[in-house]
């Protein structure tokens, strides 16, 4: 059937799939019933005659959809094709996560996406392809969490993102990812009302009549432009009087109206209906198992209403159009509902779908209802489907009965373990605090794991420390889950510099720390003891850490990056030793991948950020940063925080000045109470804009503030090192070189003490720096010449240029012009490779005052000269030979000399050889 009224909007969405070479998206908006499913299929429809593949699904509404429903449902016809093409442990997480494999298997979040990925890819290589979902607010959120990752991950790839959502839905969830993320690339298309006259044809094609003209009137009147109210407003008006009605049958709602049309059908359709809408993927044969030999019967009676239809030629079922699926819900009384699913639990073949509908078909409390559900809970967090495992771990909560109360409570704490991994902190922060004031048995365990939860769970970094503090001490009979919340807690502390603080709790968890004590939680506590001594600057921290590493319990971590492998490899990062820390991470992260940890997936990610960003991988940084935070569904304020810092720090570091300068503010207003850490890195990458577009008393403004507290800590953090240097030479160009002395002093003793490449490297480029500035550029020469090897060698591309530069810097000042030119050009080749502009700008103004001297370019008389110079004729023989004056002679060598930044005649005869 023809698309009617919508030309406009179809030829813009038409025009995005037919011109678009790589990522691209259409967000299509309106009020339910406006007619964006129509347009979604003739756009797709359009795509797939252009030679596009396209994958389709629609959004599932009241939580009716299993876990991962809409991916599987994306991707099932293709699936069988590219399975093969897939690394095996990948290809079994699909296998797994879709029930395509018999054998259990333990998948992760990051797993399925990087399976999902890979498919994906496999998929465009043979040709482009058209991701169409419908009703995309409605998808199961697993799901919907996986592909707002994939939207970042696959940009590179010629995928069409082509979702339709509520008006008011598309600012959140995918909607809102593709319109970010994609950015120019991405539409939004608001489909509007229809006019009266498209109106008019849409009631006509699908009854064609003939319609009593004054009667067809009101009913386009009463659509308000809502081409699905107008049809089902023409099918009650037909079904009940005709088409010369004396009056349009106006039901009181859309909901009334399809309960009229629902009591049409037989009891059995209307069955059918109603399970239909309670199952991700119904087919025919689920429902003669529940129906018995009536069903085929009664899906064709359905089928002729208008009430259900075909969803793909696998013979799958689903009602036609979203919207009817939550009015068939609202529709159902609580009996039919609870009848629904209680026959879905025995006729569904998947075990863990069965609990779920076991747990909607009853209220009452039920012990071995609530155990079949616990379990399948916990199974499905196994498999990383945290969302679905939270929601059926409510589920098991509910039905648990109060007596034993321990067994109660204790599903209270897992519950809200399955909560945060599922990124629901507003409800696991509420159901703490409930539960807490609820007088929670004082046997030191379940009480202190609720205010361990609560407190992780925590926005305010004071309040969230007190609440830590207080759990460890009442996890008194618990000892492993004290030891680990000690450890966790001067971990915490540590990270936000305050040292003092942390050192009793790492005490503590060193004491506890023994027999009895699980392996993966003594590893734990070693990873943090040396952390702490690389807080310290305990030269041995790093040996600390690879001892830590050789304890057994490395594949049983309670949170898979709380280990010390991560910490060693931040600590070669802050070292500058990318290749060793990107090898740390690499091992990391094949734990995250047999884990269910979503918060470990969220810091693997976060970890590889930084270490891409040192690497001087800007860019992968940029398309990472959306994909990072999309991991960040545990703790989302942290995220929030994250996102943030990393759009201000790309900003100063690439030298947007503009954008920078109004992210800082805005962002050191939202740093939380506390948050110093966050705060010195804010300002730290608006100083370094300042000195790198030449404004060093700028930098200075933005760093005094927090110099005392960054007084000593330049080893402390992976980035605070180039913080401690930028003050260092704002202190030295603004004349402060007294101060810039004694800091730099303290950072290269301690370099040499720590055997720190990165710090000796960096300490160097500041000394030269202090040199320049009081006018001794043969001083920074020296303090340069000898570390240049290890400067080229560096893997911290940032720094390398900046040493590149001051190093130009000095030799031009020293008159060393030709020297000078080559380095400031090599700086300027690694600042343009990083996107570094405003300090590829600063290394071109240094080159600009070369230009005349050192471009190499010769008159054709000084060419003629410096030819038979290198001939060894003298001045007196060229004056002869060329008919000039020795004088003239001269004054042309000196200026050839200035020209190819040479110091005389034998610089010259040498350049030929």
């Amino acid at each position: 059937m023809a698309l009617v009224g919508r030309e406009d909007q179809l030829t813009i969405c038409r025009d995005a799939v037919q011109e678009s070479r790589g990522a691209f998206a259409a967000v299509l908006v309106g009020a339910p019933g406006v007619g964006k499913t129509s347009l979604l299929r003739a756009v797709t429809a359009a795509a797939a005659r252009a030679g596009r593949q396209v994958l389709a699904t629609t959004g599932l509404p009241g939580g009716a959809g299993v876990p991962m429903g809409n991916l599987a449902d994306l991707l099932g016809m293709a699936l069988p094709s590219i399975l093969p093409e897939l690394p095996g442990l990948q290809a079994d997480a699909l296998r797994t996560t879709f029930r395509l494999a018999s054998a259990p298997a333990v998948n992760d979040e990051l797993l399925v996406a990087l399976a999902t990925m890979n498919a994906m890819r496999a998929l465009c290589a043979n040709r482009p392809v058209v991701v169409a979902i419908d009703d995309a607010q409605w998808m199961d959120r697993d799901s919907e969490r996986l592909l707002t990752v994939l939207v970042n991950w696959l940009r590179d790839l010629p995928i069409g993102w082509m979702l339709t959502v509520r008006s008011g839905y598309e600012t959140a969830g995918l909607s809102g990812t593709v319109l970010h993320d994609l950015g120019r690339d991405a539409i939004t298309v608001t489909v509007s009302p229809l006019d009266d006259v498209s109106l008019y044809q849409v009631i006509a094609e699908r009854f064609p009549g003939p319609w009593r003209g004054t009667l067809i009137s009101r009913i386009v009147a009463l659509s308000g432009g809502n081409p699905y109210a107008a049809v089902e407003l023409a099918r009650e008006t037909v079904a009940s009087g005709g088409y010369d009605a004396p009056v349009a049958m106006v039901p009181p709602s859309l909901t009334v109206s399809l309960n009229a049309r629902l009591r049409r059908l037989k009891p059995t359709a209307g069955k059918a209906a109603r399970l239909v809408a309670l199952v991700a993927q119904p087919d025919r044969r689920l429902l003669r198992k529940i129906l018995g030999p009536g069903a085929d019967d009664a899906i064709d009676q359905a089928f002729r209403a208008g009430v259900l239809h075909d969803a793909d030629t696998e013979g799958h079922l689903a009602l036609t159009h979203p919207l009817l699926a939550e009015i068939v819900q609202r529709s159902m009384t609580w009996s039919d509902r609870r009848s629904a699913h209680r026959a879905l639990a025995d006729g569904v073949d998947d075990a863990d779908e069965a609990a779920g509908h076991l747990a909607q078909s009853t209220d009452d409390p039920d012990d071995a209802i609530s155990l079949s559900v616990w379990d399948a809970a916990w199974r499905m967090s196994q498999r990383g489907i945290q969302a679905g495992a939270a929601a059926l771990g409510e589920a098991a909560l509910r039905l648990t009965p109060a007596d034993p109360e321990r067994t109660l409570w204790r599903r209270r704490t897992e519950l809200l373990d399955l909560l945060e991994k599922a990124g629901e902190l507003d409800k696991a922060l509420r159901l703490a605090d409930l539960w807490l004031a609820d007088k929670p048995p004082d046997d030191g365990r379940i009480r202190g794991r609720l205010t361990f939860y609560r407190g992780l769970m925590e926005t305010d970094i004071l309040t969230s420390n007190r609440l830590v503090a207080q759990a460890v001490d009442q996890l008194w009979g618990d000892r492993s889950s004290q030891t680990h919340a000690a450890a966790l807690q001067g971990y915490r502390l540590l990270g936000q510099w305050r040292v003092e603080e942390a050192q009793p709790f790492i005490e503590r968890a060193t004491q506890l720390a023994g027999a009895g004590v699980p392996d993966e939680v003594r590893r734990w506590v070693g990873a943090v003891c040396g952390a702490a001594a690389s807080v310290a600057l305990d030269p041995q921290a790093g040996d600390l850490l690879r001892e830590a590493m050789r304890q057994p319990g490395a594949d049983r971590m309670w949170v898979s990056v709380l280990c010390p492998e991560m910490e060693l490899a931040f600590w070669h990062l802050g070292r500058g030793e990318v290749t060793e820390a990107g090898n740390l991470f690499d091992r990391v992260r094949g734990n995250v991948e047999r884990s269910n940890e979503a918060i470990s997936s969220f810091h693997i990610e976060w970890g590889t950020l930084i270490l891409d960003y040192m690497a001087g991988r800007w860019d992968q940084v940029e398309a990472r940063a959306s994909s990072l935070l999309r991991y960040a569904f545990v703790f989302r304020e942290i995220a929030a925080t994250d996102r943030v810092l990393v759009e201000t720090v790309l900003a100063a570091v690439r030298g947007r000045a503009t954008e920078a300068r109004r992210l800082v503010p805005a962002a050191l207003a939202a740093v939380a109470a506390g948050d110093l850490v966050t705060g010195v890195f804010l300002r730290s990458h608006a100083a370094h804009l300042e000195l790198s577009i030449g404004d060093p008393p700028a930098a200075v403004d933005w760093l005094d503030p927090v110099a005392a507290q960054m007084r000593g800590r330049a080893y402390s953090d992976v980035l605070i090192l180039g913080v401690e240097c930028d003050l260092i030479e704002g202190y030295a160009r603004v004349g402060r070189t007294a101060e810039a002395e004694e800091r730099l002093a303290w950072l290269r003793t301690t370099a040499d003490r720590l055997e720190h490449p990165l710090g000796r490297l960096a300490g160097s480029r500041c000394a030269a720096v202090l040199a320049l500035a009081r006018g001794d550029p043969r001083a920074a020469l020296t303090e340069l010449d000898p570390m240049l090897p290890e400067a080229r060698r560096s893997e911290v591309p940032l720094e390398k240029g900046r040493f590149l530069l001051t190093f130009g810097s000095a030799q031009r000042r020293a008159r060393l012009r030709r020297a000078a030119a080559a380095s400031i050009d090599e700086a300027i080749e690694v600042f343009a490779g990083l996107g570094a502009q405003a300090w590829a700008a600063q290394a071109r103004a240094e080159r600009a005052k070369l230009a005349h001297l050192s471009d190499g370019t010769l008159t054709p008389t000084e060419q003629r000269i410096a030819d038979l110079v290198r001939l060894g004729r003298t001045n007196a023989e060229i004056a002869t030979t060329l008919l000039l004056r020795e004088k003239t002679v001269e004054g042309n060598l000196t200026r050839i000399y200035r020209k190819l930044c040479i110091r005389g005649r034998k610089d010259l005869i040498r350049m030929h050889r």
